[in-house]
């Protein structure tokens, strides 16, 4: 802030009694008047007389608020004997510099994690916190919007102002594979190139189809929801869930309560909790685990778990349920006081969804029959009904050679024969009765259970092979030399 110098002062035109001072901060100038100016001034030429102390003080008349002379004048006119304060009004206002606005980034997906999630009921779980947000290809990402050139401004003066361009403070380095860009001249924008779940990490922008958590699975990171292959360094807590369509690798141990589900699992910790899989499942150690494998289940040491998978290579089992549509293969059956091993071979878990599929779809094209059929009765009857006097030998050689009719008995046929092939695949898949089980020691107390035949285990056996035999519906036992293969005897 500057008081401005002022020249009537030297003329006798009580220019002394007229102050201006100017702020730089407001980019404007402040008119102080003393009362005492109209000893020498009469009201009606004070607006002349601020005026003239105004362009001798170099002020642009252009940026001069009249309105603020106008009240100037009004004060003294209304009585010279109540006018005791000095005036002190603003009197002009410059051109303010318009700086440009720095660069502004937009990411259009979580990149904190929340709280937590309401459930129904009032409850709350603190395990849903978004972790990974999935993307899908063409989603966009973010948008990085380009700084603006400054606007100059002019003080009181005419003087011109400097403005100050903004900055480019946003500068977003990007996975040419998994995220592309697209700019014009006011912003650039990012967006996925393929599905999977995204990261922003010290402006690194990538959709990636892995994902490696470096530490445990816990309250912290929450339950983890994505696509693609998973590797958790550490352990997944209790309670957590961690679910895919890839491989799952758990360096750690998987605590009780957790639940994985994904295509591969391998868990080189130990096991508890439980597990679903569309492939293979391997762990060193479960305990106390479920677990469904749509493929093969291969594990070091089972106890107290139920497994279900097509083939199961166990190397000790103790306390469990071993479940299998094609092969069990152990090593060792422990003896267990408390709850004896039970090995069941029937066929696959997801048999009868199959199964359900194939006579949902028989049902529809049975329907659909039925419809096709009605619609070639009304047809014959309609092709009588216009031949009233013609003999049943012309009418049914008239149906033989109508179009509709034989379109339409055609497309029956079709149906009847697909429907007879379903059903044979339907038999088919329950008479597949060839599963067996191979083990190289066997506790007493085991139960051995293959296509709804029974058989308890009264000693301990080794090196034997069970097989169900569809002719007498029995359990067959034989013995399995390591050397020799397979020698079956009664």
């Amino acid at each position: 802030m500057r008081r401005c110098p002022h020249y009537g002062a030297k003329q006798g035109k009580g220019m002394e009694y007229i102050t201006v001072v100017y702020s730089e901060d407001t980019n404007s100038a402040t008119l102080c008047v003393d009362p005492l100016i109209l000893e020498r001034v009469a009201p009606s030429h004070l607006k002349d007389a601020v005026l003239d102390s105004l362009r001798e003080m170099r002020i642009q008349e252009r940026f001069i608020w009249h309105e603020t002379l106008e009240e100037l004048v009004a004060i003294a006119l209304q009585s010279a004997t109540k006018w005791e304060k000095p005036f002190r009004e603003v009197i002009a206002h410059g051109i303010p510099p318009q700086h440009g606005r720095d660069s502004e980034l937009a990411v259009f997906f979580p990149t904190t994690l929340k709280a937590g999630q309401e459930l129904p009921g009032g409850r709350f779980d603190y395990k849903e916190r978004d972790f990974v947000t999935l993307v899908s290809r063409g989603d966009l990402l973010a948008s990085v919007t380009f700084p603006t050139r400054g606007e100059p401004g002019v003080d009181v003066f005419g003087n011109p102002l400097r403005a100050n361009d903004g900055s480019l403070v946003h500068r977003i380095e990007f996975d040419p594979s998994s995220v592309r860009k697209e700019e014009n001249e006011t912003h650039r924008e990012y967006f996925a190139v393929q599905n999977g779940s995204v990261r922003l990490r010290n402006n690194f922008l990538s959709v990636e189809r892995s994902l490696v958590i470096n530490h445990d699975v816990s309250i912290e990171t929450g339950h983890i929801r994505t696509i693609g292959d998973v590797t958790i360094m550490g352990a997944v807590r209790s309670g957590c869930e961690v679910v895919t369509n890839g491989n799952i690798t758990i360096q750690g141990d998987v605590e009780p309560g957790a639940d994985l589900r994904g295509h591969h699992i391998h868990v080189k910790g130990i096991c508890h909790g439980s597990a679903r899989t569309t492939g293979n499942f391997t762990a060193m150690r479960t305990e106390h685990t479920t677990i469904f494998a749509a493929q093969n289940a291969f594990i070091s040491s089972v106890f107290c778990c139920d497994i279900t998978c097509a083939n199961a290579t166990i190397k000790e089992v103790c306390s469990s349920t071993i479940r299998a549509s094609k092969l069990i293969r152990i090593d060792t059956v422990m003896a267990s006081a408390g709850s004896n091993s039970h090995l069941i071979i029937s066929h696959h878990f997801a048999i009868h969804q199959t199964i359900n599929l194939y006579r949902s779809a028989l049902a529809e094209r049975l329907f659909e029959s039925v419809i096709v059929s009605r619609e070639s009765k009304v047809a014959e009857a309609q092709i009588a009904h216009n031949a009233p006097h013609t003999s049943k030998t012309d009418v049914s050689a008239m149906i033989r050679g109508n179009t509709l009719v034989g379109k339409l008995r055609t497309e029956m046929r079709a149906i009847h024969d697909e429907v007879a092939q379903k059903e044979t695949l339907v038999l088919d898949f329950l008479k597949d009765k060839t599963g067996k089980i191979e083990v190289k020691r066997v506790a007493e107390g085991t139960v051995v259970f293959m296509y709804a035949s029974t058989r308890k285990i009264d000693t301990v056996l080794h090196d034997i092979i069970f097989r169900y035999d569809p002719a007498t519906c029995a359990i067959v036992i034989a013995t399995l030399k390591a050397s020799e293969g397979h020698n079956e005897t009664p």
